[in-house]
């Protein structure tokens, strides 16, 4: 990304290619605009606007520096603050993981189902997920999965109870046979070979998938 900032003193000092900018600061009264991008190394992370409404500015190098350097100190210090809210987060989600730990070890047989509909539920709140499944393989078949505990507050598209692995999602269920964890931040880098996955999770209204495949007694 570049480092240079852009200057408009007046509305004339935009070229014939950013007509359609010039037009939009004309309709909101804009008069003069100083935009500095914020670098964290080499990576563009944001950029800060001064903007002059009453009249028309005159952004000198000096002013440009020293609005550089204050940009700078507030990529800092937003650095530090996403840095100290993932370390709260990460010790916040190990509690919760030890107290879940301790409330299984001892929980009775009948309750187990609503122990785990309330573990789904409270890690989906403490990492922000808006839905969660517990498929158990159908036994005889490598293809074939019945929905067991679902949280799902917000609603959506029904789910089946029992689906055909192979017919819906054939690409993770062949990541699944391989012991792999599908883990996909946006439906749209999913792999070419996982276009029919990708069509039921959008769907299904899903944008981001993780699925870890479960083990019991080696199987």
């Amino acid at each position: 990304a570049s480092d240079q900032a852009v200057r408009v003193e007046s509305l004339a000092d935009y070229p014939p290619e950013a007509e359609r900018e010039r037009r939009y600061w004309d309709a909101n009264g804009l008069k003069s605009a100083l935009v500095i991008p914020l670098l964290s190394g080499k990576r563009l992370v944001g950029c800060c606007s001064l903007l002059a409404v009453r009249r028309e500015r005159s952004w000198t190098n000096e002013l440009v520096q020293r609005l550089r350097l204050a940009g700078e100190m507030f990529v800092h210090a937003l650095g530090r603050k996403q840095q100290e809210n993932a370390r709260s987060d990460e010790l916040k989600f190990e509690m919760l993981l030890s107290e879940l730990s301790s409330r299984f070890i001892n929980l009775p047989a009948a309750e187990v189902d609503r122990g785990i509909e309330e573990a789904q539920r409270r890690v989906c709140e403490c990492l922000g997920f808006e839905l969660s499944t517990l498929w158990r393989w159908s036994a005889g078949t490598r293809r074939f999965f019945t929905l067991t505990h679902l949280y799902r507050p917000l609603g959506g598209p029904p789910l089946p109870d029992r689906i055909d692995a192979q017919e819906m999602f054939p690409w993770c269920l062949q990541q699944l046979l391989s012991g792999k964890v599908v883990a996909v931040s946006s439906a749209d880098d999913a792999p070419p070979e996982a276009a029919r996955d990708r069509e039921v999770w959008r769907q299904y209204g899903v944008k981001s998938v993780l699925t870890i495949p479960l083990s019991a007694g080696g199987g």
